[in-house]
């Protein structure tokens, strides 16, 4: 019994080309000049809203559909169809609920769908159609209502490439876990937070919006190394094998889950690792110029920023530290995409999930901000002796605000104060990033839980412990000479590398008291995406003034007290 088909059958070769049918629906396609240009701008949207490939006009041509039912049915992949070697069983999946192709439904009704599923409605900041143009030019035609409010919204102002960490090998055999999907959902939480009227008052007047956009670097990225294999063709003692040959046949599915997520690392760590940093760099600077081409004048006024996750801040770290202080400028029309240093800026730079600390101490490396930067508000003090460090120093990267989100039982975070100077991260409190909402005992007690997070969700050893008083000092003793000068450069590092004057940031999943360290810690490292307080702190300080002055106070460092100043 057949139970997968092919989406497109193969073109059938007609017997008399030359008819006039034929010759007739030939012309008409060539001479169509507007559906070949629809084409191309439709597949240029696409390619900048993350898609990892341009469509053509036989879209998912090497795909199958398989039919749940009279009414459903999955789109499938060629790596996902059926096979007995390599033990698929998509049928059996699709008859337990799963979804592990692109759903479709036969006579699907959008009217009927809205009425079942109201969209909700959200408070639109006005503020942002104030500068709505009064007339509208209709030429006659008829205007959609949609397209017109599209239209008339105002340009983003900040664009956030989204570099993602481990795993996404494994999108290639189920969809659903496919980095595209997060980042759709974690923008419309983009947008939807900056409706919030509670955020107005720290957004800057100039601030046009935020996009959000993903870098898959990881699916243009090929590790075979068929350049190596071919200089020894013609030797008869050379070995040629893959991770194939290697891979035993027993419990495919957890070997298949550690060759497609978990073996990115040991690849980084390997002879790859330049050849991943230049897959990043590439695939963020096309995701770039096609944004740009979409929207005019943003490579000039336009404001980007890079949010990397796991893996990928490292990868981000090492891509910072070679990018050039002041980019040159680039012609964003020409064909060659640059895939040695990024043809942007970046501004503000936030780290999630990640190990860069660890990274830094391997490489004895600390952090530092880039000599000739001229940070906004603190013009002229990167130029000062032992303050800042030149490019292609390993830590010394090319921004203007780093930030570390942590998450409070995230395994595989580390902290990155201490990489700037020890001493002055163990003089600062730990940050806790304040919750967007109120929790449920606060709502009825009247008290908020933020303050006690310190102390319930970060547990004793993660807080840098104070020596004990003395209460009387021997006579043969001799007191501790103060190092200013230390203390002074520590400082100006600090605020060189975010106006806060920290870097390191916690932030809490939410439980309360029924909070569960080592059961939270199973989903903490992928659940950045869906914190709302990870979401408002990101909108924040993305949208708000660029300098010390725009800086919220809950979020700037503080000292503990009884600590020597």
């Amino acid at each position: 019994m057949k139970v997968v088909y092919k989406l497109w059958q193969d073109d059938l070769i007609p017997s008399r080309p030359e008819t006039a049918q034929g010759k007739m629906s030939t012309d008409v396609s060539i001479g169509d000049a507007d559906v070949e240009t629809e084409e191309v701008t439709f597949a240029q949207n696409l390619a900048a809203s993350g898609g990892t490939k341009t469509t053509d006009p036989g879209s998912y041509k090497n795909a199958s559909v398989i039919y749940v039912d009279g009414k459903d049915a999955q789109i499938l992949r060629p790596s996902l169809l059926p096979s007995v070697s390599r033990n698929r069983r998509p049928l059996s999946s699709i008859r337990k609920g799963r979804q592990i192709g692109i759903p479709v439904v036969r006579g699907f009704d959008r009217k009927q769908w809205d009425q079942l599923h109201p969209v909700k409605q959200t408070n639109i900041d006005m503020r942002h159609y104030l500068t709505r143009p009064q007339t509208r030019y209709t030429r006659g035609e008829q205007i959609c209502y949609a397209c017109d409010i599209e239209g008339s919204r105002p340009n983003p102002s900040d664009l956030i490439l989204v570099i993602h960490g481990i795993g996404q090998k494994l999108s290639e055999k189920m969809e659903s876990y496919h980095f595209t999907h997060a980042i759709n959902a974690f923008r419309r939480s983009v947008n939807m937070e900056l409706n919030n009227e509670e955020i107005w008052p720290c957004i800057r007047p100039d601030h046009g919006g935020i996009m959000v956009l993903p870098v898959n670097w990881r699916s243009t990225l090929e590790l075979a190394d068929a350049e190596i294999d071919s200089l020894d063709v013609n030797d008869p003692t050379a070995n040629h094998y893959t991770l194939d040959d290697l891979t035993p046949k027993t419990i495919p599915a957890i070997r298949t889950i550690v060759s497609d997520v978990m073996l990115d690392v040991p690849y980084y760590l390997s002879h790859h690792k330049e050849k991943m940093i230049r897959a990043v760099v590439r695939e963020a600077n096309r995701v770039y110029r096609l944004w740009c081409m979409n929207n005019p004048g943003f490579h000039e006024h336009g404001r980007v920023h890079i949010l990397a996750h796991s893996l990928g801040s490292v990868m981000a770290l090492d891509v910072l530290s070679n990018q050039p202080t002041s980019p040159p400028s680039f012609d964003l029309q020409s064909a060659e995409l640059h895939d040695d240093i990024l043809e942007f800026d970046p501004k503000n730079v936030f780290l999630c999930g990640s190990p860069v600390g660890l990274f830094l101490l391997l490489n004895k490396a600390n952090l530092l901000p880039r000599r000739g930067r001229n940070k906004p508000g603190r013009e002229g003090e990167d130029m000062e002796r032992g303050v800042a460090g030149e490019a292609k120093k390993y830590g010394c990267l090319a921004l203007d605000n780093l930030y570390n989100i942590m998450h409070t039982t995230d395994p595989i975070a580390y902290q990155v104060n201490a990489a700037v100077d020890s001493d002055l991260a163990a003089s600062l409190k730990p940050a806790v990033i304040p919750s967007s909402s109120s929790s449920f005992f606060s709502s009825i007690f009247g008290f908020s839980s933020n303050k006690s997070m310190t102390a319930a969700g970060l547990s004793s050893t993660m807080l840098p412990s104070r020596p004990a008083a003395v209460t009387k000092l021997p006579s043969n003793v001799e007191l501790e000479t103060h190092d200013f000068t230390r203390e002074e450069i520590a400082e100006k590092r600090m605020q060189l590398l975010n106006d806060n004057g920290q870097i390191d940031y916690f932030i809490s999943g939410g439980g309360g008291p029924l909070n569960i360290e080592y059961l939270n810690m199973l989903s903490a490292h992928s659940s950045y995406w869906i914190l709302p307080d990870f979401v408002r702190f990101l909108v924040v300080e993305i949208a708000r003034r660029q300098d010390k002055e725009g800086t919220l106070s809950v979020l700037r460092a503080e000292k503990k007290k009884g600590w020597k100043t």
